[in-house]
């Protein structure tokens, strides 16, 4: 009898150490587990951290910009061209409230070469509204445009080869306009965009020579750089 005692106090004796030993071995695996979760979720903030979006607008309230393709080109054939923009950014964190301008004094060339310059002035107010979270990218937009032309009106000569008697007249025209575009803001304060915006004249002469003469609105920008401020 005594002899069974010994036996199962040592069973109970080897049980007791085994489930410690378990214990111990469940408890270093939950401080590991723990060790590496803190381990993970600091390399997951660095990471946060390292590609968090910094705003390159961030304290700036305007912009300016301007095209200067169209100012070398037009001084080849003795013409002015000045397309540029001038642009809030406050006004909403994810829009951009811009007003192109555009002035033309074009010399005629070819078969209009006789012709009479065009002086045409346009203004625009647009509200751009961006895609992402972001001021940058992206952007659709919808605007109304004021033009005024001086030159000549196409309903008072009768063909190109015949001489004429050039009559100037000037009109102001309201449109409306819609379009696309996309800028790039870098953190130096520079910045690029590109954008195509189509519409039509609502008011004004519909028949005088130039660009904006008809009815039709076409606009195409490839090369404007600005400034952010």
């Amino acid at each position: 009898m005594k002899k069974v005692m010994i036996i199962i106090v040592a069973l109970l004796f080897g049980i007791n150490q085994v489930m410690a030993q378990e214990n111990s071995s469940m408890e270093n695996k939950v401080d590991s587990v723990l060790i590496y979760q803190k381990q993970l979720m600091d390399y997951q903030q660095r990471i946060y951290g390292e590609v968090k979006y910094v705003d390159p607008l961030l304290n700036k309230r305007s912009g300016i910009e301007f095209n200067p393709a169209y100012l070398m080109l037009a001084s080849a054939n003795e013409s002015v061209v000045i397309s540029g923009t001038y642009s809030r950014f406050d006004v909403n964190r994810k829009a951009e409230l811009a007003f192109p301008f555009y002035y033309s004094n074009a010399k005629p060339f070819g078969l209009f070469e006789d012709h009479t310059r065009t002086k045409l002035f346009t203004l625009d107010a647009v509200y751009r509204q961006f895609l992402g979270a972001h001021q940058n990218g992206f952007y659709f937009s919808v605007g109304t445009r004021y033009a005024h032309i001086k030159g000549e009106n196409e309903e008072d000569y009768d063909d190109f080869f015949s001489s004429y008697d050039p009559v100037i007249k000037t009109t102001d025209k309201f449109g409306v306009l819609a379009g696309i575009g996309y800028r790039y803001f870098a953190q130096s304060g520079f910045y690029w965009g590109v954008s195509i915006s189509a519409g039509r004249y609502l008011t004004g002469n519909m028949h005088m020579a130039g660009s904006d003469g008809g009815k039709v609105i076409l606009d195409i920008e490839l090369l404007k750089f600005g400034v952010s401020f």
